[in-house]
Formats: structure tokens, C-alpha cells, sequence
């Protein structure tokens, strides 16, 4: 048993340390990859007046039919409030998170395309509120883009 290579103790040491050198090499490997890897989006924090104003919101604030304008002056995009969609999950929340979690779908009056991002909305009632708005369905549907803000 001891004349068998892989069982003497120069053989034990010859095959152990050309593991270790190629598992030291192949974590750096690994290690340099990640230093290069791009680093996740980082996204700003909401002030607090903005997140008391999402949390103060409630499926009862909006009625279809609405009409909200969305973005800056003279470049805004004019949305109608074509859904309104709860979840009525509010008994499995945590007493701290919205009670009524829900979101509004809205279709566009006109053809400017809004970017999935957070987007200024005011109604015709005065109604004022920054939200993240994203596209949904296909963008040629017959009656125009669809876009979702979800209060969640």
C-alpha cells in the first residue's frame, strides 16, 4: 500500500498542493470577475413628506374617468383613469404598510410615450402626486398605451 502513488505521502502532497494552487487561482479568477461586474442600479430615496403622501392615498381617492396630466408644463402627457384594482390582501400586511394595497391603470389621450420611471400626476381636481408609472400592455393597443401606478 505504501509503494502505490496516490496513497504514499509524496504523492498525497504533490496532488494536494496542485488542488490547493488551482482552487487559490480559481477564486482569484472569480474575484477579479466580480470587481469588474457592474454595480445594481442605486435608486433615491423618497423625502418623507412623499412617502406620508403615497401611504395617505387610498383606492377611495380615485374614480375612473379622471383625467390627470402628467409630467412638466407644456411638455405634460394627458392620462385618463381607466381602472382601479385592489388586492384585498389588507388582513396579511403589517400594521405599519398601507391597509388597502391597490393600483390605477390609466390609457393615453395622445401619442407622447412616458418612460418607466416616476412621474409627476396632477388631476383636474388639484389632485397632486409623484408615483412610478410603467407601461403595460402592447404598445399599439386601438384605444392608446396603457400605463400602471401600483400603491402598494
Amino acid at each position: 500500500m505504501a509503494n502505490h502513488p496516490a496513497l504514499n505521502r509524496r504523492g498525497f502532497l504533490a496532488r494536494g498542493s496542485a488542488a490547493s494552487v488551482a482552487l487559490a487561482s480559481a477564486s482569484t479568477g472569480l474575484a477579479t470577475a466580480s470587481a469588474f461586474a457592474p454595480a445594481p442600479p442605486q435608486f433615491p430615496a423618497m423625502d418623507p413628506a412623499a412617502q406620508a403622501c403615497m401611504r395617505s392615498f387610498c383606492a377611495a381617492d380615485f374614480a375612473v374617468g379622471q383625467f390627470f396630466s402628467v409630467g412638466p408644463a407644456g411638455q405634460a402627457a394627458a392620462l385618463r383613469l381607466v381602472s382601479i384594482e385592489t388586492s384585498g390582501a389588507a388582513q396579511e400586511r403589517p400594521a405599519a404598510a398601507r391597509s388597502e394595497p391597490f393600483s390605477l391603470v390609466f390609457v393615453a389621450m395622445d401619442q407622447r410615450a412616458l418612460a418607466s420611471q416616476t412621474h409627476e400626476f396632477q388631476g383636474t381636481d388639484g389632485q397632486r402626486f409623484a408615483a412610478f408609472a410603467s407601461a403595460v400592455g402592447a404598445a399599439a393597443h386601438p384605444h392608446g398605451q396603457h400605463y400602471e401606478v401600483v400603491f402598494g
